[in-house]
């Protein structure tokens, strides 16, 4: 009888730890809004959209703009127009934090290097298959972004 019970606390104990490990951000996203809540301004999504990973504590975030010159030439033959033309993108990677209802995250390499060290925490939730996250910058605005999970 001890025996079937201590089997029955360890599965229990595994059930449990299982559910509080479970990354409530973990895996691709798309994001399909982001609006100025202070303003009500609506912006413009990057065409094409801003994609973002979580995994394993981890995450990227890329876009690059539609329309950029597609050339094999080597970077050291590129004019400074075409050179211009292939970092109209944007991107960070670094690592990620989940506590409760906030998402913590530190870039540790990103396109504009005045990032990189940063550290950034938004709010979020999930309805359904849309992570929501909202966040307030310097001058005190707050912004929502929605982000459609990718199957």
């Amino acid at each position: 009888m001890n025996l079937a019970r201590v089997a029955c606390v360890v599965l229990l104990s595994s059930v449990v730890v299982s559910a509080q490990a479970k990354d409530p951000v973990a895996g691709a996203w798309e994001r399909i809004s982001q609006k100025n809540l202070t303003t009500g301004e609506v912006q413009a999504a990057p065409n094409p959209q801003l994609r973002v990973i979580y995994a394993n504590g981890h995450y990227i975030q890329f876009t690059a703009e539609a329309g950029r010159n597609k050339t094999d030439k080597p970077i050291a033959e590129l004019t400074k127009d075409e050179m211009v033309d292939r970092l109209r993108m944007q991107g960070n990677s670094g690592t990620y934090r989940v506590e409760g209802t906030r998402l913590t995250r530190k870039i540790i390499t990103a396109a504009a290097p005045v990032n990189e060290g940063r550290e950034t925490t938004t709010d979020f939730r999930i309805e359904g298959d849309v992570l929501i996250t909202t966040s307030t910058n310097a001058q005190g605005q707050k912004s929502e972004s929605r982000f459609r999970k990718l199957k």
